[in-house]
């Protein structure tokens, strides 16, 4: 069962998450819908397995009011056979994630009336109209557009870091520099249907143990069908290691950062986790969102609320409230 349209002109938004993440991504698309414009219409499709009913009800209720943006959920295993052996542990940071971070290889085959997609991680925050992506980029013959993982390159410039050697010779990328997250993307639906159908991504997701997942699989199967976009579209935080790139990736990684208009909370620089970069604007569009208490309920049992960007957001009731269920 395919994924139908909802309005006749769309800009077409898909996340992938599970039910203890949807949360997170009602912030994002909150961010989405505070961005966007009266002449577009937004159809936002939620790719979920295990969504609950409230999450749901939630979630659809960020576009009451709004005529031109639609919200829905689609649950991939009531029509999709997806491996059971899909490996979802991080190797790199030690956790682990669950099979819908897989569901965005389904995209062309669940919306084939679609020309173009965006995707989005739910571990981040929109700081412009998501429009602007859709319409400047022009895919042509590309599977896939998104922005170089400067900081994944720089473990390949790390001396001792086995980053280069997996990804030239386990991927067998011929340029590791052209390597791109998977966080944002603008996806070419019918070319992508042309070249490659959702039961042989799925299959090729299950045969061996992808270091990062999707983002190695689209790295391998679009090599040299990639347009490159700019990085403020999926802009990470740098920790130090921006020191290790060359001067050219130095230049554009801060040119990028310059002009950020996603921002990616990707690994520790959670805000439910720690004060990042840019948290605070993630609790300014969480407390008005329904979900600022579900996003409570999954604060890191580490978390400084003290020292925090959510604790001047907060009445002295919350902000107790929250103290305590931290302590114990």
């Amino acid at each position: 069962m395919i994924i139908k349209k909802v309005f006749e002109e769309s800009i077409p938004i898909c996340f992938s998450v599970n039910n203890n993440f949807l949360p997170f991504t009602g912030v994002m698309i909150q961010s989405i819908i505070d961005h966007s414009n009266n002449k577009d219409n937004y159809d936002i499709i939620v790719l979920c397995s295990d969504a609950s009913n409230d999450l749901k009800n939630k979630m659809v209720s960020l576009a009451n009011g709004k005529k031109n943006i639609s919200i829905r959920f689609y649950d991939v295993n009531k029509f999709f056979k997806v491996p059971k052996s899909l490996f979802t542990d991080n190797v790199y940071t030690q956790t682990s994630y669950s099979h819908e971070i897989y569901y965005r290889l389904l995209i062309p085959t669940l919306m084939p009336e679609y020309k173009k997609v965006l995707y989005f991680d739910g571990d981040m925050i929109a700081l412009t109209d998501v429009a602007e992506l859709y319409y400047s980029t022009e895919l042509g013959n590309n599977l896939i557009a998104s922005s170089r993982d400067y900081a994944g390159l720089c473990h390949c410039y790390k001396e001792g870091d086995d980053r280069r050697w997996y990804r030239e010779e386990v991927l067998g990328l011929s340029n590791v520099d052209n390597y791109i997250l998977s966080g944002t993307l603008v996806i070419n639906v019918p070319e992508f249907n042309k070249t490659y159908s959702g039961q042989k991504l799925m299959e090729i997701a299950g045969s061996m143990n992808w270091r990062q997942h999707d983002q190695d699989i689209l790295n391998v199967v679009c090599e040299n069908r990639i347009l490159l976009v700019d990085g403020g579209w999926d802009y990470l935080q740098d920790f130090g290691w921006i020191n290790y790139l060359p001067d050219w990736l130095k230049k554009e990684y801060n040119e990028s950062a310059k002009n950020v208009k996603i921002v990616h909370f990707a690994g520790q620089r959670k805000p439910w986790v720690n004060s990042s970069q840019n948290s605070e604007k993630f609790w300014e569009i969480c407390k008005r969102t329904p979900f600022f208490n579900d996003v409570i309920e999954r604060l890191d049992l580490n978390f400084d609320l003290k020292n925090s960007t959510l604790a001047p957001l907060l009445t002295k009731e919350e902000f107790d409230k929250i103290s305590k269920k931290l302590k114990q």
